[in-house]
């Protein structure tokens, strides 16, 4: 199968999932959030980095927002909002926070692709994402991509309709906001070129380590990336967490730079650099002298800025075009190295 084959693809399998979620879901998802006095998410691995992504642009919005396990996490109550995505329907790791919010009166959604399991007798609200998860006792559903990435790329997607019709409700209903987040992640994959790749892939399978490193909500995406990258069995590293070791000569420094000056990264692509690690920027201002002096190379992401023009809340369409392009590129890995999802599973968590 060629690349662009691929990528048409992977866009069909997004659009049909993301096209597949009932209006009636989302006009009261949309209207949960603005009645919450408060609202609370929890979610695991890939869809929970992608949850928490929600989390931050909603409190950017004004909402107040609070990430289970957090260390300011107050008591939930009353008129809050509780959001998990127990994808799978079956939520081990979040049964009790569920309990403590229905024993507490407060409201909870899922969004899950079984409703059939633990979830569905526990959430007021159920929004159902018709894609394959990690459960083994049901027929797979049709998938070109590992695991359970087109149920968290329509998840991001999702979010993303979420914050035009709360930010902007006279404009966008359920139905135009989801058509302008498709319509934008469409656009945004279509310009992206394929064989800015190259130079990634080489990097990574020559280097000692790789490290991703971001701001807050696009660190959360390239850590999707970092995930399926130890999935593959590659020595990868978010900087920033606890046991993360300091680049050097030999590494791979991934980062991600949406606008091109956000000071915090341009610091650490300096002092990777410095201490002899490559780099390879993702952004969406290519030409940023910043981002140039310091990255080997640089990866064209559309998505931020007036050659986008995007009408989504700022940076919403950067993140969904980074998080697919990159899922793509994991497509590509995978064909180019002959992996398949039973290469992965191995060492994807037990744990959550």
């Amino acid at each position: 199968m060629i690349a662009a084959d691929l990528k048409e693809e992977l866009l069909v399998e997004i659009a049909s999932c993301f096209r597949a979620i009932k209006t009636a879901q989302t006009t009261a998802f949309a209207s949960e959030i603005l009645k919450a006095k408060r609202i609370f998410v929890q979610g695991k691995g890939r869809m929970g980095l992608i949850l928490k992504s929600f989390a931050a642009n909603l409190a950017e919005t004004g909402f107040e927002v609070h990430v289970i396990g957090d260390v300011t996490v107050p008591a939930i109550g009353p008129e809050d909002l509780l959001i998990v995505t127990p994808t799978d329907g079956d939520p081990k790791s979040s049964t009790r926070f569920l309990q403590v919010a229905r024993q507490n009166k407060a409201r909870v959604i899922a969004l899950s692709a079984n409703r059939k399991g633990p979830v569905g007798s526990m959430a007021d609200l159920i929004v159902d994402i018709r894609a394959r998860t990690m459960r083994r006792d049901e027929p797979a559903k049709p998938s070109i991509q590992p695991m359970c990435s087109t149920l968290e790329q329509t998840g991001l997607l999702f979010f993303g309709a979420i914050l035009a019709m709360v930010n902007n409700s006279a404009k966008y209903n359920a139905t135009r906001a989801g058509k302008l987040v498709l319509e934008e992640m469409t656009r945004a994959l279509h310009e992206t070129d394929d064989s800015q790749f190259n130079e990634l892939f080489l990097a990574i399978e020559k280097g000692r380590r790789v490290f991703v490193h971001a701001d807050v909500k696009e660190l959360l995406i390239l850590s999707c990336f970092a995930m399926r990258l130890f999935h593959m069995g590659i020595a990868v590293f978010v900087l920033g967490e606890v046991t993360a070791p300091v680049p050097g000569p030999g590494d791979l420094l991934l980062s991600s730079c949406s606008d091109g000056y956000s000071p915090q990264t341009l610091l650490q692509i300096k002092l990777a650099s410095e201490a002899g690690a490559e780099v390879i920027t993702l952004t969406s201002l290519p030409e940023t002298p910043a981002l140039r002096q310091y990255s080997k190379s640089i990866i064209s992401i559309p998505g931020w800025g007036n050659t986008f023009a995007s009408r989504q809340a700022d940076g919403a369409a950067y993140d969904q075009a980074l998080l697919i392009a990159l899922d793509y590129a994991v497509l590509l890995m995978m064909e180019k190295n002959g992996l398949g999802e039973a290469d992965l599973l191995p060492r994807h968590t037990n744990l959550e």
